[in-house]
């Protein structure tokens, strides 16, 4: 199946494969459980989260409408506000809170150097474990080692998060709010950036995690630590 450069002409299609896609996200359908909801508003969060890889020639979808990845390119950034909008509009309350307060936090964790973004990718049910969606995402990926430029994402299922760190992903932070489940993983490609094939990558990362974990150790048993600091500037 080959992947193909979808344009405004080609636009509905690829659409309504992420709307078949998405239709067992746990996420997307924890926000629109009802299938009146999802079909009437999820097209629409579609083209206004993501629309813009239409306009800039970096929306792909592959032959027989089996799968479809919509990239943001450097310098593009997605639209917060009409999506925003569209939310309040179709969304009740908790949910309404939550998923508002997840945006805000995912905020911060994209990248500040030039990067290309991938809000939205999948594949249709009856064509999924194929390797469709690794094709989508080399797609992009292998220009982004060769020119050595960085990619970011949000995973919305451990699923996806174990095929996005296979293609060299590395996960930010994992975003719970409450006594809600995670609704997104944000990851973001180490090997674009140095140069080094995963293995390697994730190797020298070792050290820093076993770092960290000596460091939840100690204040763990040592709980007087995260006061200290404080304590002696009060005193």
């Amino acid at each position: 199946m080959k992947i193909i450069s979808a344009t405004a002409s080609n636009k509905a299609k690829a659409i309504d494969t992420l709307v078949m896609a998405f239709a067992t996200d746990p996420v997307v359908r924890w926000l629109y459980p009802s299938p009146q909801q999802y079909l009437s508003a999820f097209p629409t969060l579609v083209e206004l989260f993501a629309g813009q890889a239409f306009d800039h020639g970096t929306a792909y979808y592959i032959a027989e409408d089996a799968g479809a990845a919509l990239w943001l390119p450097l310098g593009i950034k997605s639209d917060e506000e009409a999506p925003g909008a569209l939310l309040e509009s179709t969304v009740s309350e908790p949910e309404l809170g939550v998923i508002m307060e997840v945006f805000e936090r995912m905020g911060p964790c994209q990248p500040v150097e030039p990067h290309w973004y991938l809000p939205l990718m999948g594949v249709e049910p009856a064509h999924q474990s194929k390797g469709l969606g690794s094709r989508l995402l080399a797609h992009v990926l292998e220009g982004c080692d060769r020119d050595g430029i960085p990619a970011y994402l949000e995973a919305t299922s451990d699923g996806n998060r174990t095929l996005y760190e296979r293609h060299g992903f590395a996960v930010i932070e994992e975003i719970k709010v409450g006594s809600r489940p995670p609704v997104g993983f944000n990851l973001f490609v180490l090997q674009g950036l140095t140069g080094r094939n995963i293995p390697v990558v994730a190797r020298a990362a070792i050290p820093f995690f076993l770092l960290l974990l000596v460091a939840v150790g100690l204040i763990v048993a040592f709980p007087e630590i995260v006061t200290y600091l404080p304590n002696r500037m009060t005193s």
